[in-house]
């Protein structure tokens, strides 16, 4: 079974003389063309995903059992960091939150596009502008085609497999 971690590191593409970020993940088990032939499909659905609230994926690709991607920067901290250095959300930062991220992920949905494990990592916040964005993109399913993620869900977290995988 593949088992994974993501480490996110800020950096400069020299080229373009602009900061970006680099988010590594650490794969257990990714042995065989199959698997990079996966991810190369999953973020090609990445880069054509146009919204305020998502990263641009900018490049991808596999080093040493590794996969990267970079993304533009962006100064936010996850709900998780957030939580962890005691900030405070009011009722309305809260409602607000629910809004912005729901209309991100109506525009996902409405691209054929599931983000399969959202959550207080994946949610990045801007306390200063009250902005959420989705930065990570560890598990997505373009629902247009017929087979499960890159990494296939059950394979890494039994626990969020789906229902069609379940079935099958």
């Amino acid at each position: 079974a593949l088992g994974m971690h993501v480490t996110c590191f800020r950096a400069g593409q020299q080229r373009l003389e602009r900061d970006v970020e680099l988010r590594v993940l650490s794969l257990a088990g990714l042995t065989d063309s199959t698997e990079a032939a996966l991810f190369s499909r999953e973020f090609r659905t990445l880069a054509t995903l146009d919204h305020p609230a998502l990263y641009t994926v900018l490049d991808w690709g596999v080093l040493e059992q590794k996969v990267f991607y970079v993304t533009e920067w962006r100064s936010m901290s996850s709900l998780r960091e957030l939580e962890a250095a005691g900030a405070a959300f009011g009722a309305s930062d809260l409602f607000e939150l629910g809004d912005q991220l729901g209309d991100v992920l109506a525009y996902l949905h409405s691209k054929g596009v599931v983000h399969r494990s959202l959550g207080m990592e994946s949610v990045l916040y801007d306390t200063s502008a009250r902005r959420c964005a989705i930065g990570e993109f560890p598990m997505v399913k373009d629902s247009r085609l017929a087979d499960l993620t890159a990494r296939g869900v059950a394979q890494l977290w039994p626990e969020l497999a789906t229902p069609e995988f379940l079935r099958t």
